[in-house]
């Protein structure tokens, strides 16, 4: 049987997933949800309806979300009244919205993630783990990322949520974070515990430049994939994947 999605927000990734949830033979994209006044908003896209109101998108198991927090929020009511899954890749929501998405996460399936790639959220697991074991005998961490110099945040979500959940293990923040741009670098994330006697351990998590957005879209087809189904409950990508 297939699984019917919607895609929100439609930029360079949220394009490549169209086209990768289009090869599918077990996907149906439904509709494609932007904001009101987008050049696309009541056409067609590669046979898809493009809309700015999510109560016109007719019956889904799962909305994919690109979007802004602003369209998360508006969506995840609407997602809990009719019962869809939510995979959520937003990477600036706030402590409230963040909030609203476990609220929500009671009674329908949601995932956050600010990155999908597989490696990225197994640090997101195991970094915790090492770092429980290390502070406590005196060890400190920081973290240095690259990016292209087109991304704007800084640090990237993907820096915030791997200290935020370091945080929550131990309660010890980095000694820094380094936030460098450079040319044609598409991302490199490097995480380093000093000891107090000079020991040092270094994980480095390194992108391919080079078809990125189109790795990006298959594992979100996956992960939609494995999300619709699954009982109600707030899960991150490495949670989801270890309950399949």
């Amino acid at each position: 049987m297939s699984m019917i999605i919607a895609i929100s927000g439609f930029g360079k990734v949220g394009s490549r997933v169209l086209r990768a949830a289009l090869k599918d033979p077990d996907i149906k994209v439904q509709a494609i949800i932007e904001k009101n006044g987008y050049h696309l908003v009541g056409r067609q896209k590669k046979g898809v309806m493009v809309v700015d109101d999510v109560d016109s998108i007719g019956e889904v198991d799962v909305i994919i979300e690109f979007s802004t927090p602003e369209a998360v929020m508006e969506h995840v009511f609407w997602a809990k009244e009719n019962k869809v899954a939510m995979l959520v890749t937003a990477t600036d929501l706030n402590n409230a919205q963040i909030s609203e998405l476990k609220k929500a996460a009671k009674e329908i399936p949601i995932l956050l993630t600010s990155n999908v790639t597989l490696g990225t959220n197994i640090l997101f697991d195991l970094l915790p783990k090492i770092a429980k074991m290390l502070i406590p005998v005196g060890w400190t961490y920081n973290i240095t990322e690259i990016h292209r110099k087109i991304k704007k945040n800084r640090p990237s979500g993907t820096v915030l949520i791997a200290e935020g959940k370091i945080k929550e293990a131990i309660n010890q923040k980095a000694e820094g974070i380094y936030s460098i741009r450079a040319r044609n670098v598409a991302g490199i994330h490097k995480f380093k515990f000093f000891g107090p006697f000079g020991e040092s351990i270094e994980i480095v998590h390194r992108l391919p430049s080079r078809k990125r957005k189109e790795d990006f879209a298959l594992t979100t087809i996956t992960l939609a994939k494995l999300l619709d189904g699954m009982p109600a409950g707030f899960y991150d990508m490495s949670g989801l994947i270890s309950k399949n």
